[in-house]
């Protein structure tokens, strides 16, 4: 009876070694499933703000790309104007030339009807 009695406190000592162990094993896989659901949240969180990051991203990009445009219209704009001025100012330097070339024969005309009428004023 003794040695039942010691089998049975032995498999009574076992059965509740098995028990701390499972409960042991149990509160570290809960505790292990805190953690993993703690990092999936956390994980969620940040593909939440790369993905917020990679909006922001493309939006800059657009308006990169919208004012790199506008850049290059402006360019042409830009070109066409210098060469519409270059062509003005040329135009205006002919006509300048014109009016002083002009201006020569018409002071060297008055010039000799001035000569001439006081020529014939003093004849």
């Amino acid at each position: 009876m003794t040695i039942l009695c010691c089998i049975g406190i032995i498999f009574s000592i076992v059965v509740i070694i098995v028990q701390q162990i499972s409960l042991r094993n149990a509160t570290s896989k809960s505790k292990q499933l805190e953690i993993f659901e703690q990092q999936y949240r956390d994980a969620q969180l940040e593909n939440v703000k790369l993905s917020e990051k990679c909006r922001f991203l493309e939006l800059t990009e657009q308006k990169y790309e919208q004012l790199k445009n506008d850049y290059q219209i402006s360019e042409q704009k830009n070109i066409q104007l210098t060469e519409t001025l270059r062509q003005e100012r040329k135009n205006f330097e002919e006509k300048a030339s014109l009016i002083k070339s002009l201006e020569d024969q018409f002071k060297n005309t008055f010039k000799a009807l001035s000569a001439d009428a006081l020529s014939e004023n003093n004849k």
